[in-house]
């Protein structure tokens, strides 16, 4: 609309509107356009169609005086990047000698940004976005053609109020910052080179952006696995401190069995062994758990016998509050064997198990079958 009326004064309203949308259509803009790169293209777009219809000298005459976006910054050089590159592209076939070699070289290094691995982008000292490369595209989901000759202000928010503050600040790195992308964590960090010296007298800056999630995770994820190995190690102290006691307790309820004939002291003593060899049982299975993560063992396969690794598992869900109405029957057959890490497989059924668990009813009933299937189970 600014164009229109620029150009109605010369050209009146209608013939300004004519050439306008003409042109948009030529370039295949849109009505509604912001970036300097592209109103500068749409300026010689103009003068190209009004050369045709008045001659060059009055088309250049009447842009030059009413249509004043001109590819020219404050210093009076030609320092739109983007507009000298599609001009040099328009003439590539007809470059030739120092000037052929100097646009191939132009070309080589632009390609080696573009094609780098670490998303990066360049942004001029006015915060407009001169390059934006492939690897900057996949991270955030916006295409170069959108935002190159656009301004910081036109990215969406979360991308905006990063860029635009890392650049304008004075810190050159940012250490993993976090930033929610497609509703997942991300974090970031940040590295920023101020364009500046003979050559760069316009200012400016690159910024890379390296991904660091999928460090942090792993990190994240081995601090969870020490603290998982320092609880399992508090846990197999504590079981055989409290093992010792037990086993003086079943001892106790042995003697008892052999000085007296009475049934209800029998019947009592084959109850406290009964719950002392279910203390055992929790205990050892403790124990074992405890040693998941020792990394001297990993890779270490052996037979394992399946219905012990799903008793252990029950074993261990039944210290839980969670459940208590659910029943677990295990009817894999007791000769059942399988090549593997034995904790491992433990870990996996109590994920199982407990994942059943969870989506079972109150006095529900989960059954663990088992056969053999040739080498397989």
């Amino acid at each position: 609309n600014e164009f229109v009326q620029q150009l109605a004064e010369p050209l009146g309203i209608r013939v300004a509107r004519r050439e306008v949308e003409r042109a948009l259509n030529q370039l295949k803009l849109p009505n509604v356009e912001f970036r300097p790169y592209q109103l500068r293209r749409l300026r010689d777009q103009v003068e190209i169609n009004l050369s045709g219809l008045l001659g060059p000298s009055v088309a250049r005459d009447i842009v030059k005086r009413h249509l004043g976006f001109k590819p020219l910054t404050h210093g009076g050089t030609g320092q739109d990047i983007r507009y000298v590159e599609r001009a040099l592209g328009d003439y590539q076939n007809q470059l030739t000698g120092l000037a052929g070699e100097l646009d191939n070289l132009r070309r080589h290094y632009r390609q080696t940004l573009q094609n780098l691995p670490i998303p990066a982008c360049s942004v001029g000292e006015d915060g407009e976005i001169l390059m934006w490369n492939h690897a900057m595209e996949s991270l955030t989901n916006i295409s170069a053609e959108e935002v190159v000759g656009a301004k910081l202000l036109a990215l969406p928010e979360h991308w905006h109020a990063l860029l635009d503050d890392f650049n304008r600040g004075d810190d050159l790195h940012r250490y993993k910052h976090r930033l929610d992308l497609r509703g997942k964590p991300h974090w970031l960090n940040l590295h920023k080179a101020t364009l500046s010296g003979p050559d760069h007298t316009e200012g400016g800056s690159i910024i890379l952006v390296e991904d660091q999630t999928e460090t942090r995770l792993l990190e994240d994820e081995l601090m969870h696995s020490e603290r998982l190995a320092s609880v399992g190690r508090l846990a197999a102290g504590v079981a055989h401190e409290i093992g010792n006691p037990v086993t003086g307790i079943s001892s106790l309820a042995q003697n008892l069995k052999l000085e007296t004939d009475d049934p209800s002291i029998l019947e009592t003593a084959d109850q406290i062994q009964q719950q002392t060899r279910r203390i055992s049982t929790i205990l050892q299975s403790l124990m074992n758990f405890a040693r998941t993560g020792n990394h001297a063992h990993a890779n270490r396969y052996e037979p394992v016998n399946l219905h012990r690794c799903i008793e252990e598992s029950i074993n261990l869900l039944s210290l839980s509050d969670k459940g208590l109405g659910i029943s677990f029957l295990n009817e894999c057959p007791a000769s059942l064997q399988v090549l593997g890490d034995e904790q491992r497989l433990v870990q996996v059924f109590i994920n199982l198990l407990a994942n059943a668990r969870d989506a079972s009813p109150d006095g529900g009933t989960i059954r663990v079958a088992g056969k053999a299937d040739g080498y397989s189970a």
